[in-house]
């Protein structure tokens, strides 16, 4: 498949959830390939809607256990904190990395933000991955978007921005990626036109 399906939140069923759960590409220790997946997937959010554009969005990233059951209550949670309307499944991962990769995934989000260089309007980050470790082998790292009502980060990332942002990210990751895999997920930011291909998925 070459799509990622995005949901409705409160209208996705179990089986809709399962079914992106096995299509989404699965990361061991591609670091980059998962931050240049999270990228793409946010540069391809503003094909789904006719009057909203990537800088009048707010994003989340989280992580879940790979029972849709589970995801489709942390989508609920989202729905509920962070008035999201939307969500997607970005990867899976082994368990015991996803609390890593989500983490570094938010400390990148959270510093373009504070240089004003994110990809979409804001990003509600927490600055780690919290929450408890998924209780089966493979977990879910997904997204849910709405329309942003906090503060703007939206802008451009240089490659100097993207350098500066690497080289903080890679001193508070604890050792696990390089500053390599870091920036060259990052580069993918600067081309617009690198984006996957979203579509709804409906009953």
């Amino acid at each position: 498949m070459d799509y990622t399906w995005a949901y409705i939140i409160g209208e996705a069923d179990e089986n809709r959830v399962l079914e992106g759960i096995e299509a989404a590409p699965q990361y061991g220790k591609k670091v980059a390939g998962a931050i240049k997946r999270a990228i793409k997937v946010i540069h391809g959010l503003d094909a789904l809607f006719n009057r909203l554009e990537l800088r009048d969005l707010e994003v989340y990233l989280g992580r879940s256990s790979d029972d849709p059951t589970q995801v489709l209550g942390r989508w609920e949670q989202a729905r509920k904190k962070h008035r999201h309307k939307y969500a997607a499944i970005l990867f899976t991962c082994e368990a015991d990395r996803a609390s890593k990769l989500e983490g570094l995934a938010n400390k990148v989000l959270k510093k373009l933000k504070a240089h004003g260089a994110l990809c979409v309007g804001n990003a509600n980050t927490a600055g780690d991955g919290r929450g408890r470790k998924p209780g089966r082998p493979l977990a879910v790292i997904y997204m849910t978007w709405g329309e942003n009502t906090g503060n703007n980060g939206f802008g451009k990332a240089d490659i100097d921005i993207i350098r500066r942002v690497t080289e903080e990210t890679y001193h508070e990751a604890g050792g696990f990626v390089t500053k390599k895999q870091i920036e060259g997920g990052l580069r993918t930011i600067k081309r617009m036109t690198l984006k996957a291909r979203l579509r709804w998925s409906h009953a």
